[in-house]
């Protein structure tokens, strides 16, 4: 499915830049809250040890976090460590803006992070738009709306002239081609107008 596809059968709605945005957090499929906790581990990011205290690269640089920054830790926190979800909706478009969101906090607290952010989106399949631009986007559009117009035509004149062809020798071949040929011109001009 490509982008487009994906946006319309979300319901998106807003400018191809928002949608596009939208489109780029969007893993495949939700993330296990354990694979997080797994991968905050394996990172050495931040780990919780016996009763209850935290520690690792994200913890110590949480000292420095803006009032934002730690607003996204604490619900980060909730989520993945305070049992509040069993996963992360990252495959959903409002919780996936609010996963890169949180996503971006760490990266921004712990720069040398960066390059663990496709390894944390790979917990729920990889982000199949990360690459996505504008332009493929309306290109997916466009696209889209042709073979749409040209279904829509070959639905036209099968249940207008070949059907009735088939059951009606009456109809000739010239008759035929004539009424497939104005059907084929209006719906092409159909499609052409916004």
């Amino acid at each position: 499915m490509n982008g487009y596809e994906k946006a319309q059968s979300l319901g998106l709605t807003g400018t191809d830049a928002e949608q596009t945005a939208i489109l780029q957090t969007l893993t495949n499929s939700n993330i296990p809250t354990q694979d997080v906790r797994v991968w905050f581990r394996e990172n050495r990011l931040w780990m919780e040890k016996p009763g209850g205290q935290m520690w690792g690269t994200l913890e110590a640089a949480s000292a420095s976090a803006t009032p934002d920054q730690r607003q996204h830790l604490d619900y980060l926190f909730d989520v993945v460590f305070g049992g509040s979800s069993e996963l992360i909706r990252a495959s959903e478009p409002t919780s996936a803006g609010e996963t890169w969101a949180v996503v971006q906090t760490i990266v921004a607290l712990v720069p040398d992070s960066s390059g663990a952010v496709d390894s944390f989106y790979a917990l729920g399949g990889g982000r199949p738009y990360k690459d996505l631009t504008e332009a493929e986007f309306a290109s997916q559009r466009s696209d889209s709306q042709r073979i749409a117009a040209a279904d829509q035509l070959h639905a036209k004149l099968q249940n207008e002239f070949i059907e009735p062809a088939a059951s009606d020798p009456a109809r000739t071949e010239s008759t035929i081609r004539q009424a497939y040929e104005a059907a084929a011109a209006s719906t092409t001009a159909g499609a052409a107008t916004p």
